[in-house]
């Protein structure tokens, strides 16, 4: 049970996207194939038709997709999935620009990944 996929069972439950929306959530924020294509539906059909798909029009076109109880706020799902996305992109930063100068002595290079 990842936040992800406690992102969307809010979102789902709550039948509230505007959260997502402010805070820039993207197809990129869910690795998780499953998740990904519930997300592309939720902004489909609220792109549609201005709402949230209910539970029911989920389950329809998802038969197999489990919501999850809601036991966070959207808030802090949010807070968390930002925050773990900005470590993982400081990591790749730092080892590419460390990948950079120690096998290609390319500090240029390291400059331009670490400005990124």
């Amino acid at each position: 049970m990842t936040n992800e996929a406690k992102l969307i069972s809010a979102a789902i439950q709550t039948r509230d996207l505007s959260a997502h929306f402010e805070r820039g959530v993207t197809d990129s924020w869910f690795p998780d194939q499953d998740d990904r294509r519930i997300w592309v539906f939720l902004r489909s059909h609220f792109s549609k038709y201005g709402e949230c798909p209910s539970l029911e029009v989920v389950s329809e076109n998802f038969p197999t997709y489990q919501v999850l109880n809601l036991s966070d706020s959207m808030d802090f799902l949010l807070d968390d999935l930002i925050s773990k996305r900005r470590k993982v992109a400081t990591s790749s930063m730092l080892r590419e620009a460390i990948q950079a100068i120690e096998k290609e002595q390319d500090h240029e290079a390291a400059l331009i990944a670490l400005q990124r």
